[in-house]
């Protein structure tokens, strides 16, 4: 029985390690992809600036299908 509570303290903890790694580079994404925004709207050719607005909408969809599962 002690065995079964040790394997399951383990995989619990592994689990949390990964949602936890996970999170982290969900966040690092949305940073790296705010600051990519930042500097095309700074910088970037007219034609460009055009697509982020139309991008929104799309990452909205893609975070509320991610959440979502």
């Amino acid at each position: 029985m002690q065995d079964v509570l040790a394997i399951q303290e383990l995989f619990d903890a592994l689990q949390q390690a990964h949602l936890s790694s996970i999170t982290r580079e969900e966040e690092r994404g949305m940073i790296s992809f705010s600051s990519r925004r930042k500097a095309i709207e700074r910088v970037g050719m007219p034609e460009v600036r055009q697509i982020i607005p139309e991008l929104r909408p799309l990452l909205m969809m893609m975070r509320i299908i991610k959440e979502g599962v």
